[in-house]
C-alpha cells in the first residue's frame, strides 16, 4: 500500500512547473546581413594597398563620414576584406591608400598616385557588381 502515495507523489512532482509562470523564450539573434565589396585596382594597378571605406557625409569638404569598413588589395591588385554591414547608405566612397608595402604591379615601384577614390552604391553591393577603381576616377 506505500507504493501508491509513492506513485501518486511522484506523479505529482514532476507534473509541476513552478505554477502558473509562463515558459520564457530567448529572443532570437536579429539576421545582420553583410555585403562583400568586389573589385580591381586598373590603369595603375596597385598592390597591397590599404582599402577604406567611408559613409558620404556632405557637410565635410572631402565628403568623407564615418569609415564603416577597411580592407586591402592583393598581389594581382584584388580587393579583398571589406564587408560593409546593414543598414547600408545609398552610396559608400572608396580610398585606396599606398602604404610601405604597396606597389604598382606593372613597374614593381612605389605607385606614382599614392591615392585614389571611387564610389559605390548599395545597389552594387547587394547585386555582387564588382567596381574598378582607377586613377581616372581620382
Amino acid at each position: 500500500m506505500l507504493r501508491l502515495p509513492s506513485l501518486i507523489a511522484v506523479l505529482l512532482l514532476s507534473a509541476y512547473r513552478g505554477g502558473n509562470s509562463p515558459k520564457v523564450e530567448p529572443e532570437p539573434f536579429p539576421i545582420i546581413n553583410e555585403y562583400q565589396l568586389h573589385g580591381v585596382v586598373v590603369k595603375e594597378p596597385v598592390a597591397n594597398a590599404s582599402i577604406s571605406v567611408y559613409e558620404i557625409d556632405f557637410t565635410k569638404d572631402n565628403h568623407k563620414g564615418n569609415e564603416v569598413a577597411s580592407g586591402s588589395t592583393t598581389e594581382l591588385a584584388t580587393i579583398v576584406g571589406v564587408s560593409i554591414s546593414e543598414p547600408l547608405s545609398e552610396y559608400y566612397l572608396i580610398e585606396l591608400t599606398s602604404n610601405s608595402e604597396t606597389k604598382d604591379r606593372l613597374t614593381n615601384k612605389k605607385p606614382i598616385i599614392e591615392t585614389m577614390y571611387s564610389l559605390v552604391s548599395a545597389e552594387q553591393l547587394k547585386n555582387k557588381t564588382a567596381i574598378n577603381l582607377t586613377p581616372l576616377q581620382h
